[in-house]
C-alpha cells in the first residue's frame, strides 16, 4: 500500500506538467476561440463563422472543440478555407504558416469588411494582420494592431488589448 502511495505521489507532478503543455496549435485554438469574446462586430450576429487557411491541426481543434457549440445565443461554425472568397464569407478567419503566402492577396480582399484576421507568421502584424501569434521566451503571445482593427469596423475591449503586444 506504501508503494502505491508513492508511486501517485511521485507521479502527480508529471501528470500535472502534462496538462499544462499543451500542443502550440491546440493553445493558438483556444486563444482564437477566446479573442471572440472581447471583439465587438458592427452588426449582431446569430452565427460566428471561424475559417481556417492553412493550417490541418488548428481547424481540426477548432472543429471538434467548438463546432455547433453555443456561447450565449450565437453559434459557432468551424469552417476549411481552401479560397479567398470563402474567407470572406467568415467573421474570422486564421491563416497558418503555410498558407501565409496568400495574405496580401486576403488582405486586399478583406480590406473594410468586418472580419478578425488572425496570422501566425513572424511580420504579418505589421504588414496587416488584426491579430498575429508570435513566440517569445517559450511562451505563445499576440500581437494585435490597432488601425486594422477600427478600419474592419470591430471594437475591441480594452481587456484584450491589455494582453497583447501592440503595433
Amino acid at each position: 500500500m506504501k508503494k502505491l502511495v508513492v508511486m501517485i505521489l511521485v507521479s502527480l507532478p508529471l501528470l500535472s506538467a502534462g496538462t499544462i503543455n499543451r500542443p502550440a496549435y491546440e493553445i493558438r485554438s483556444m486563444m482564437i476561440y477566446n479573442f471572440i469574446k472581447y471583439i465587438h462586430w458592427p452588426v449582431p450576429k446569430e452565427k460566428i463563422v471561424i475559417g481556417v487557411m492553412g493550417d490541418e491541426e488548428v481547424y481540426n481543434s477548432l472543429y471538434g472543440w467548438y463546432h455547433g457549440q453555443l456561447r450565449g445565443n450565437k453559434e459557432f461554425v468551424i469552417k476549411k478555407c481552401s479560397t479567398i472568397s470563402e474567407a470572406g464569407e467568415c467573421n474570422v478567419i486564421y491563416v497558418g504558416t503555410d498558407a501565409s503566402d496568400r495574405f496580401d492577396e486576403l488582405k486586399v480582399t478583406l480590406s473594410k469588411s468586418p472580419t478578425l484576421l488572425i496570422t501566425n507568421t513572424p511580420g504579418l502584424g505589421k504588414k496587416g494582420s488584426a491579430i498575429n501569434f508570435i513566440r517569445r521566451e517559450n511562451k505563445q503571445l499576440f500581437e494585435l494592431n490597432k488601425r486594422v482593427i477600427e478600419e474592419a469596423n470591430l471594437k475591441v475591449s480594452n481587456k484584450l488589448t491589455g494582453l497583447a503586444i501592440l503595433i
